[in-house]
């Protein structure tokens, strides 16, 4: 049984107790309320009940921000034209290295 489901059937079962134990007290009163009202005050009760619940929780965090960090600004947005650049420096800088080193 998944977390949310199980919080779902809890809160099902608060209900049921909470409606059992309301009603039947009303039973005893000289004046009961009715089913319904006794449905409303149960709704509203869990709505104050969970917007406690939900205030008490810590503040979600935020985002990491993007780092920028050896991207150049105005870099090419074409991954393919920025990697063919790329590749033709490391070519020219090989075959400058290479043609120093061979010179007798």
């Amino acid at each position: 049984m998944t977390s949310t489901a199980l919080i779902c059937w809890q809160a099902l079962i608060w209900r049921h107790k909470e409606f059992v134990l309301r009603y039947n007290a009303e039973c005893d009163a000289a004046h009961p309320k009715s089913t319904a009202e006794i449905i409303r005050e149960i709704e509203a009760e869990e709505r104050l009940r969970n917007a406690a619940t939900l205030s008490a929780l810590p503040a979600p965090a935020a985002p990491p921000a993007r780092s920028t960090a050896g991207v150049a600004i105005g870099a090419s947005a074409d991954p393919l034209a920025s990697a063919n650049a790329a590749y033709g420096t490391l070519v020219e800088a090989y075959q400058r290295r290479t043609a120093t080193a061979c010179t007798p």
